[in-house]
């Protein structure tokens, strides 16, 4: 069936009350000049909306063409955020069959999907990196760059990709947390196997990117591409107003082609910094060796160890396989305390006898 135009939505949206079962309650939010808050892209239009009994607010997101996968791809990412109870996501429904509209040429009512999820107070980060380059607040700008190194974290170990990461998919707010939107292209565990619906914005993505790409190794060329972005412009704010052209950040597909001549490889390069070599040494590798490779910012020790005598008690209770995820270093970073210490000393005394085990039962995870 085809589906309804922007300004179709933008017509209807107004009468939820009556053209909706499960959203009754909500109404469109308005600017000062009396018009309603949305925005738009080639897939979907999303509303601002607020509830008039609880006065929360909400984003309804409204498609503009039909993907016959779409219901079940969203019930499988939704069951999958929900037990990831992660501060990086958003809650949100998927209704199907519930936004009754004639479109625009036809005589004929249909019910169309819409996703409600919670409104997330703050700025795009193409707006938020405008304001404080503008200001010169390299503070702020380093924070946000630690953060996105955390979120980026956060994705690996969950085994996910978000699959369009880009300035428009994530709010941050005034603390400078960051809240992922948009979730249509997710890869979730589930969905393994399955096609991309989508294949993101060309400024993000590698140029060999297809249908075809679709697992939890999908983010990493995205992930190096704004993690880089956010560093260097913390060292130099004058990058964003000579490289930002609002579809991106400080970096543009043509770049990919041709990294090594390009002006902002140039830029970057003269910058000196070590954290920005390692990032530029990880995207020649993702672009011209491995597009899966895994940023040096993701890359941790872990190790798969079938002991002989070091714990063999453990071992006679069937814990054949004990993994422990470490940094570089060997410090093992989760939790505090005595039992922080203590799984600290385990992992010390393991690094010292590592030479005793056999190198069979090691097996190291990049």
């Amino acid at each position: 069936m085809s589906y309804p135009s922007i300004t179709d939505y933008k017509n209807a949206v107004k009468y939820l009350e009556s053209r909706t079962e499960n959203l009754q309650t909500l109404k469109p939010i308005k600017n000062n000049n009396g018009e309603l808050i949305f925005s738009s892209g080639r897939f979907a239009a999303v509303f601002k909306l607020q509830d008039t009994n609880s006065n929360k607010k909400y984003a309804l997101k409204c498609f503009l063409r039909d993907n016959i996968e779409r219901k079940e791809r969203y019930e499988a990412i939704y069951l999958f955020l929900k037990n990831a109870h992660s501060k990086y996501f958003c809650e949100y429904e998927y209704l199907d069959s519930e936004f009754a509209i004639t479109p625009s040429g036809s005589s004929k009512e249909e019910l169309y999907p819409v996703v409600k999820m919670e409104w997330v107070e703050g700025e795009t980060l193409g707006i938020f990196l405008k304001n404080k380059c503008n200001a010169l607040d390299s503070q702020a700008l380093n924070t946000l760059y630690n953060n996105w190194i955390e979120l980026s974290k956060k994705l690996y170990n969950l085994n996910m990709s978000h699959g369009d990461l880009k300035h428009d998919n994530m709010i941050i707010s005034s603390n400078l947390e960051i809240t992922l939107i948009d979730y249509d292209g997710m890869f979730v565990p589930s969905l393994a196997g399955r096609k991309a619906i989508e294949e993101g914005s060309p400024n993000y993505q590698h140029p060999k990117r297809h249908e075809q790409t679709f697992n939890e190794k999908l983010d990493y060329f995205s992930m190096t591409i704004i993690a880089l972005s956010i560093k260097a412009l913390s060292l130099n704010q004058n990058l964003f107003n000579k490289f930002n052209n609002d579809d991106n950040i400080i970096f543009s597909a043509n770049d990919f082609n041709n990294l090594f001549n390009s002006d902002i490889y140039k830029e970057l390069y003269k910058l000196n910094n070590k954290t920005i070599k390692k990032l530029l040494d990880d995207l020649f590798i993702l672009l011209y060796k491995n597009i899966y490779h895994l940023p040096y910012f993701l890359q941790t020790i872990t190790s798969l160890i079938k002991p002989k005598n070091l714990l063999k008690s453990l071992d006679e209770q069937n814990a054949q396989l004990f993994i422990f995820n470490i940094d570089n270093k060997g410090h093992f970073n989760k939790g505090s305390g005595k039992f922080h210490e203590r799984i600290q000393n385990i992992i010390n005394t393991i690094f010292m006898k590592l030479n005793q085990i056999d190198g069979n039962n090691i097996a190291n995870i990049n």
